[in-house]
Order: structure tokens, then C-alpha cells, then sequence
């Protein structure tokens, strides 16, 4: 639908207005338990970034095998593979500029969280079940992290009986606790919904909410026995046949052959043909009375409520948003290169990097490059064949880039480079580099990873033999035994003719 806040998820017979105090629907003027009380207010749609989850965006989640490969800190924000991304784009949407779900700290004041927090982990629960086809065990593949509150074997918080971080990984909770029915497909024809509620995008190739008027155009409101108008504050009625009546040929001048009358409490005047004349409702909240616009519109017939009563809104306290989600999924921008402190130069090749190394000392140390080491790595880059012109993201560009991103994990310190790829070549290997701390006593342990402009890893493979690579996390542990895995300066690197012991292949 073209404006997305018009889905019949917001209005009274789901989860109430989509804008300003939600003073319609189950939840019409919650009190939020905060100092000071606020009536739970959402501005969906407010940010043009934010979007609801999109099913053609999300097949980038499935196209992964591993937890690390859809999750913060070891995916990029920006990538469609990273499903807190999806997860984020939802908050923001729904939350707006001053809608509590638009603050991690308040959003579960919104029930909207509940139900959203279902669906992601219906999502996650799909992507483990995919796990167990390839043959991964999911209560295992639990990611590397250095942050102590991410740790595998950290009690999770005000949860009773306590339990760690992996144990949440469990398959218990899906065997024993809870199940999740088929979703709404196109093959299953939406889950058979009540036409109007869900429909098959096929652009998309997933089932989307119908609109505030699909409803009307697919035979009104017949199939629903009830609602949750705005004078109910929150309570059940049963829809009157007046409105259950509408369909989308009922011209402006009658409505289910009503001219003048009162339904259920609700004073409705009559219509002059070619007009658009409001319905107005009269309410009392705490001594407001609003008034409540429903335009009968011939082709667009709608008997739902305003999306917003503006005078509850304004003269309602706000809640104040101290931290927000922020969607990744706005401008697709091209990466520029990022700021460097230190730049080499060399035949064809110029290195860049950013690192700064602790080397054990109390304060960090200026950056030496006697503490360096450095090590080639392979990037195969293959284009889809089959990809839909009108899909290609970047087409018409001669080249773009691919980021090369080294994280110390035994050490504080990160090297980032990009090397760029003819965009018209089907298939291409390049030769880059890549800088991490030294092991000049003990070992190096430093996680690895490469993605392409539209922030979507590519996959690593370790060296397991002469020639032959076998698909890897990217964690690396480096020593200084013999045979070396690094060198010492680049001019070592250039010279000489070492097989590269991690391959990345990019698909595009």
C-alpha cells in the first residue's frame, strides 16, 4: 500500500490508531507505569528510513548457516543478513519521533512488542530449523564475543529459575514449551485470512497487510463479528450491521440505505451526494471531548476512526525518549573510505589501515610498525547469472567495493581495508591484505570477515591443505613456529609467493 498507515493492523479491530494517543483498539489509553504517567502514544511510519519487515529483504537471513552470520558485532548493521536489523526497523517504524516502542527502555510499554518480539523469534526459530537440515547443531553455534554481558556462560538477567546466555539456545523451549503454526503464505493462500486482512504480494512473493479500505473492497466487514471503537476505552463490542454493511459500490449518498439515523451511540449525519461529509463522534476523556473525522468516500468507503484525535494528542504528556532505535536499512549509500592514520604504499597496491595496539602496557601506545605483522588473503568475487536487472543493486556502476574487516580478539586493535571490483566481470580473484597484532610472545587471535557494498558477507574458507579451503568462522590463531602464517614488512608480503591460508567468496 502506498501509505503504510493505512494497514488494517491500525485501526479498532487490532491494535488501535496508528498515530498519537491510542485512544482506539484493545489498548486505547493505557497508562504507562513510568513518573510521569503517559498514555501510550505511537507515530508509525513518522521515519522514512523505518519500515515493517520486508519479505524479499529478509531472504538474505536465510541464505546463512551460522548464528554469527545474522547477528550484531559479526554482521553489519547495514546488511539484510542481520536480522536485529530487521528486528530494529520495526521499533523505529511503529515508535516514530515520541512513540514509546521507539525507545529500547519503553517499548515495552507498547503490546505491539510482544507480538513483534513473537515474530522475530518465529524468524530465528525458522533459521534454526534450517540449521538442523544442513546438519548444524543450534544449541552449539553460539558466537565468539568479547562482551561480558554477551558471554556464552553469563546468567541471563531477572530471569527465574536464572539460566546462561547458551542455554536460551535450548531446543527445550520449542519441544516442551511452545510451537509456531505455518506463517501466511502465498501457497497457502495467506493462511486463508479473511480477505482484505492479508493478501499475496507477488512483487514481494509474501502475504502484506491489507488496507484500511482492501476491507471494504473485499465485501466490508461481514466476516467480523467485533471491535474496539474509541467510546469503548478498550473493550469489545460487537459491530453494528450498519458498518458491517458497507462495501466499496455504496455510493457517498447512502450508506447501507441509511440517510440520517444513530447507531449504537454514534450520531451519524446525513451524506450529500459528491460530498465528503465527516461522521462526528462525540467522547469524554477526562473532560476532553474530541472530535473524531470518518470520511465516507465513494470507491475508498471507510467506516474506521480517525488515525489520530490531534486534541487527546496534544494536551496528552509525551513520554521522553532519552535513547532510540535507529533503522540501518535507509539510504543505500555507497561506502566511502573510512578515515586511516596510517597509509603505505607499494608496486599497484596502496595499503591502508587503522589500528591501535595495547601491546600490555597501561596506556595505549602510539602505533609502531614494528609490532605489524601482515598476511595475504584470497577474495573471490562471482556475480549471480541469473540476477533481474531491475534487482541489481548496483548496476550501473563500473566498480564497487569489497570491505576487509580484522577485529583482535587477543588484542584491542582493528584493520580495515577495501579492494574494487570491475562490476562487469562475471567472476574475478584479488590478492589484499590484511594487519594484525604481532605474536610476539604466545599467540594472535583475531577474527576475520569481508563484505561487499551492500553490506552482505561473503564466506570464509581455511587453507586445510596444499589447496584445498573448507569453509571456516574466519577466527584465526597465529604463532610465530615455523612455517610463519605472516611477515614482517610488506615488501616481504610483495615478494613473496605464500598461499593465501583464507579465502573469502563474495556472491553478488
Amino acid at each position: 500500500m502506498t501509505n503504510k498507515t493505512d494497514s488494517i493492523l491500525f485501526t479498532e479491530l487490532f491494535l488501535g490508531n496508528p498515530k498519537g494517543v491510542v485512544y482506539s483498539g484493545p489498548f486505547a489509553l493505557w497508562e504507562t507505569p513510568t513518573k510521569p504517567t503517559t498514555l501510550l502514544r505511537r507515530d508509525v511510519g513518522a521515519v522514512p528510513r523505518s519500515s515493517p519487515i520486508d519479505p524479499k529483504k529478509l531472504k538474505a537471513v536465510f541464505r546463512k548457516k551460522y548464528h554469527r552470520d545474522i547477528l550484531r558485532r559479526t554482521t553489519p548493521r547495514r546488511s539484510y543478513a542481520n536480522l536485529e536489523s530487521h528486528h530494529d526497523s520495526v521499533h523505529e517504524y511503529v515508535g516514530g519521533s515520541d512513540g514509546h516502542m521507539a525507545d529500547p527502555n519503553l517499548s515495552p510499554m507498547d503490546p505491539v512488542f510482544y507480538i513483534h518480539h513473537c515474530f522475530i523469534d518465529y524468524l530465528w526459530e525458522k533459521f534454526r530449523k534450517r540449521q538442523k537440515r544442513l546438519g548444524i547443531n543450534s544449541e552449539t553455534d553460539y558466537p565468539q564475543t568479547k562482551l561480558p554481558e554477551h558471554k556464552s556462560n553469563r546468567r541471563m538477567d531477572n530471569l527465574l529459575p536464572s539460566k546462561k546466555n547458551i542455554e536460551g539456545y535450548s531446543n527445550s523451549f520449542t519441544k516442551q514449551i511452545y510451537r509456531y503454526s505455518p506463517a501466511p503464505t502465498c501457497r497457502n493462500n495467506c493462511g486463508g485470512a479473511i480477505k482484505g486482512f492479508l493478501f499475496c504480494d507477488r512483487n514481494k512473493n509474501g502475504c502484506v497487510s491489507g488496507s484500511r479500505y482492501d476491507i471494504i473492497q473485499n465485501g466490508g466487514l461481514s466476516q467480523v463479528q467485533h471491535y474496539y471503537p474509541s467510546k469503548a476505552k478498550g473493550n469489545r463490542m460487537e459491530i453494528p450491521l450498519s458498518l458491517k454493511n458497507i462495501k466499496d459500490s455504496d455510493q457517498s449518498s447512502t450508506v447501507s440505505g441509511i440517510t440520517s439515523s444513530t447507531v449504537s451511540g454514534i450520531t451519524q449525519k446525513a451524506v450529500t451526494p459528491g460530498t465528503t461529509t465527516p461522521l462526528t463522534i462525540q467522547h469524554d476523556f477526562k473532560g476532553i471531548t474530541p472530535q473524531l473525522p470518518i470520511s465516507i468516500k465513494s470507491g475508498s468507503n471507510s467506516p474506521f476512526e480517525s488515525k489520530e484525535n490531534r486534541q487527546l494528542t496534544r494536551t496528552s504528556t509525551a513520554p521522553t525518549i532519552t535513547k532510540r532505535f535507529n533503522s540501518p536499512f535507509g539510504s543505500r549509500r555507497p561506502r566511502g573510505r573510512r578515515s586511516t592514520e596510517f597509509s603505505r604504499t607499494g608496486t599497484n597496491l596502496k595499503f591502508n589501515f587503522s589500528i591501535n595496539l595495547r601491546l600490555g602496557q597501561a596506556k595505549k601506545s602510539p602505533f609502531n610498525f614494528d609490532n605489524l605483522a601482515m598476511s595475504p588473503i584470497a577474495i573471490t568475487n562471482k556475480h549471480d547469472r541469473n540476477r533481474k536487472a531491475e534487482l541489481d543493486q548496483i548496476k550501473n556502476q563500473r566498480t564497487f567495493n569489497i570491505t576487509f574487516q580484522t577485529d583482535g580478539c587477543s588484542y584491542s586493535g582493528r584493520h580495515l581495508d577495501y579492494i574494487s571490483i570491475d562490476e562487469r566481470t562475471r567472476s574475478s580473484e584479488s590478492i589484499a591484505l590484511i594487519a594484525f597484532k604481532k605474536p610476539i610472545s604466545g599467540e594472535t587471535k583475531a577474527y576475520v570477515r569481508a563484505y561487499d557494498s551492500n553490506g552482505v558477507m561473503c564466506q570464509p574458507s581455511c587453507l586445510v591443505s596444499k589447496s584445498l579451503y573448507k569453509e571456516c568462522s574466519g577466527l584465526i590463531k597465529i604463532t610465530s613456529d615455523f612455517p610463519r602464517m605472516y611477515f614482517d614488512s610488506y615488501n616481504d608480503v610483495i615478494d613473496s609467493k605464500i598461499t593465501p591460508f583464507l579465502r573469502f567468496v563474495c556472491e553478488n
